[in-house]
């Protein structure tokens, strides 16, 4: 039995159609844990249990913005994130970096894209030599 720790991933996706099922559906097939919010106030609140590692975001939600959400999830639990844009601008990439954001990924989703985003944001640092 591994000791290591399943990661938790804080999904956070308004599109009910195909782009929250794919990508639920993704990060279930990785195996990781997830937790899944249609608003920015649900994010936080999930976020507040202490239980997501990383949060995968649209950047366009209701009532408040995903540079916003990401921004206060950086500063409250220091959390690392991935924005899921489409078609943006190299200001909406400098917006996202400047909000938080770890790493950028298209719309529509590049499983690709998104499992390399993971992985660098959740690889173990290199031992001390």
């Amino acid at each position: 039995m591994s000791l290591k720790k399943t990661l938790c991933v804080l999904a956070v996706e308004t599109d009910q159609s195909f782009n929250r099922s794919v990508l639920l559906s993704f990060l279930q097939r990785e195996g990781y844990r997830v937790l899944y919010a249609r608003t920015a106030g649900a994010a936080l609140a999930l976020a507040a249990t202490g239980e997501c590692d990383l949060i995968v975001s649209d950047t366009i939600l209701p009532n408040v913005s995903g540079l916003n959400l990401m921004h206060a999830l950086k500063a409250r639990h220091g959390l690392k994130g991935i924005a899921m844009m489409n078609e943006a601008s190299a200001k909406d990439i400098a917006d996202a970096k400047a909000a938080g954001f770890d790493r950028i990924v298209p719309k529509p989703l590049n499983e690709k894209l998104l499992r390399i985003a993971i992985e660098e944001l959740t690889a173990a640092p290199p031992a001390p030599d």
